[in-house]
């Protein structure tokens, strides 16, 4: 219950201030990394709303290493974490080359075809969402064979 309240915390703080933006990011990789199921839940949509539009916000979350611990959670996650990791991995793909080429790097497409598939309805947006920020401009032929 303490890292959950911590986690919403971080989140309240991340939201609009960028000094605070940078001073949270690794906390909450590390909250992504070791929390519960509701924590990491929490964890995720924190970090999906510290990246938001913000390049190098995107660049701090990947070098903290938060792609492997967010794919984790989009595969064996609570509905609630895997909609709040699919959403993650929608705002790293967004208008990102390299960030696209890294999550698709890091087995990003079966589990958001399971969760498009099978998910919350939350999550099914989601998926829905990452996979077509995903194919943005290229990587139709990747999608379409992972079965989306």
């Amino acid at each position: 219950e303490g890292k959950v309240n911590a986690v919403r915390a971080l989140k309240n703080l991340s939201d609009g201030n960028t000094a605070n933006r940078v001073a949270v990011a690794a906390a909450l990789v590390k909250l992504l990394s070791g929390g519960l199921g509701e924590g990491k839940a929490e964890a995720a949509g924190a970090l999906s709303n510290f990246m938001g539009d913000d390049d190098s916000n995107k660049a701090a979350v990947v070098r903290a290493g938060a792609l492997p611990l967010l794919i984790e959670l989009l595969s064996s996650g609570s509905d609630a974490g895997k909609a709040n990791a699919a959403g993650a991995l929608t705002k790293l793909a967004f208008k990102d080359d390299d960030n696209k080429a890294a999550v698709l790097a890091a087995g990003v497409l079966i589990p958001l075809v399971e969760l498009l598939s099978s998910g919350s309805d939350e999550g099914r947006a989601y998926a829905a969402e990452a996979l077509a920020n995903l194919v943005f401009d290229n990587n139709w032929s990747v999608i379409v064979a992972a079965g989306a």
